[in-house]
């Protein structure tokens, strides 16, 4: 069977579980071929190795159970990175570009020289943090977290893999409750999605991503924003990705909390991020 062949017969098998069947084939193919897309072309006459062929169809095999692509290669691009995702972490969201774009603009229009210290709370791939830390030039501490044992392993994986030489900090979630320090920036992709959302979200979501990272526990929300008091500097500032739907609620609640409060439209101008500041006048 040539490598052509076996394109066409993994495009139609993939016709069932997705809508971009020929781009998937593709990738699936290249990723078992170690070449880029672009390259499958330039010899797809010639006959494809038993062992490609096995692996293939593995892979195919998978993703016709629903399980995401970004999980089956065990990569998703972010922000020009490549991130290592596995069913520990959430895959990320181009959406979620705009909370780091938020973040940068903030940090870049600082006129202070001193070092910030800046949290990634529930990092999950470490996605966000670690983009930070690869744009932003300023002087910076970074700390990463996350309640997921194994979500803080991948995230110190991606530190590893693109971002060798800076110093990260990683820390579980149980040791921050403990920890003095605070922080001048904290940010945060939290679970925001109801049950009846997730009882309606695509199967590869329901199948293969963690729950706990998509659906919120009782009094999530009031717990974290309550933690910031701990947690957040006095000229500090939180920014959060949240439900478009709960998110004039969510801003009340920290308006309430002493908070001058901003949200921020995605893609589709939907409010879906919010940008809170410690108010100049608030009491300490």
């Amino acid at each position: 069977m040539s490598y052509r062949e076996a394109l066409r017969l993994l495009t139609a098998r993939l016709k069932k579980v997705t809508n971009q069947p020929r781009f998937e084939a593709e990738l699936l193919l290249a990723f078992v071929r170690k070449i880029s897309r672009e390259k499958l072309l330039l010899d797809d006459e010639k006959e494809i190795p038993p062992e490609e062929w096995k692996l293939l169809n593995d892979l195919c095999l998978q993703r016709e159970i629903y399980k995401p692509m970004a999980y089956i290669l065990q990569e998703k691009e972010f922000f020009g990175l490549k991130f290592f995702v596995n069913q520990h972490t959430l895959i990320p969201r181009p959406e979620t570009e705009i909370l780091v774009e938020e973040v940068l603009k903030h940090l870049q229009s600082r006129s202070n020289p001193q070092p910030i210290s800046i949290l990634d709370m529930g990092c999950g791939s470490g996605c966000i943090g670690l983009s930070l830390a690869h744009e932003y030039t300023g002087k910076a501490h970074y700390f990463l977290t996350d309640i997921s044992f194994p979500a803080l392993q991948v995230a110190k994986q991606n530190q590893k893999r693109l971002l060798p030489e800076k110093k990260i900090y990683f820390i579980a979630m149980n040791q921050l409750l403990g920890f003095s320090t605070t922080f001048d920036v904290i940010v945060s992709n939290p679970p925001y999605v109801t049950e009846q959302e997730y009882d309606r979200l695509q199967l590869e979501i329901q199948h293969f991503e963690p729950k706990q990272a998509l659906v919120p526990s009782k009094n999530f929300f009031e717990n974290l924003f309550a933690s910031l008091n701990t947690h957040l500097s006095n000229k500090g500032v939180f920014f959060m990705e949240t439900n478009p739907n709960f998110i004039e609620k969510h801003a009340k609640q920290l308006t309430e909390k002493g908070f001058f409060v901003q949200t921020i439209p995605d893609y589709t101008g939907q409010n879906h991020f919010i940008k809170a500041q410690w108010h100049p006048f608030r009491k300490l």
